[in-house]
């Protein structure tokens, strides 16, 4: 049974709700998820027709925006649910199967084919994924994490080079 809608994106309300799902899922500091707001607000710099590509994804019975799923190159798909909601990405992954699913745009590969991003320590995502059939793909995205319990090292800059304070984020030769 149907419990999702599926419907353009129709403005800032959305934007908002996208983002607030987002900052909520990143409550917990010791997991990671993509995107974050930073990569949200990254892609949307990048993409003057990105808010014509959002589909927003909402509970048929109450209209609650509970995700957003979004195309972006080789038929990568960004995939934003809030953690109350992410049992749903089963259904999400069924619907975007059938609208972004086609041929390969890469040279070494044929068939059909769609990507979705996924860390590993999204044990509930990769699951889902991998019950549906996904492989994880030999692309990957690195990301490291630094605690900052302990002092940070002081950075050791190339001779000749130094930082000029009275000019910010200019760096200067000498």
């Amino acid at each position: 049974m149907k419990t999702l809608r599926f419907r353009h994106y129709s403005g800032e309300e959305d934007d908002l709700a996208i983002r607030a799902l987002i900052v909520k899922k990143f409550a917990d500091p010791n997991k990671r998820f993509y995107p974050s707001l930073g990569d949200l607000d990254y892609i949307r710099s990048f993409d003057d027709r990105f808010h014509e590509k959002v589909t927003i994804c909402e509970k048929i019975n109450d209209g609650t925006v509970i995700g957003a799923i979004w195309p972006g190159h080789y038929r990568i798909l960004y995939c934003v649910t809030g953690s109350d909601y992410a049992y749903y990405e089963g259904e999400i992954f069924d619907w975007a199967e059938q609208q972004y699913c086609a041929p390969s745009l890469l040279e070494d590969r044929t068939g059909n084919e769609v990507y979705v991003w996924a860390y590993e320590e999204d044990r509930g995502r990769v699951g889902i994924l991998e019950a549906k059939g996904y492989t994880k793909h030999t692309w990957y995205m690195y990301s490291g994490v630094i605690h900052l319990d302990s002092s940070i090292p002081m950075p050791q800059f190339p001779n000749g080079l130094r930082f000029d304070r009275s000019k910010p984020a200019i760096w200067n030769k000498r």
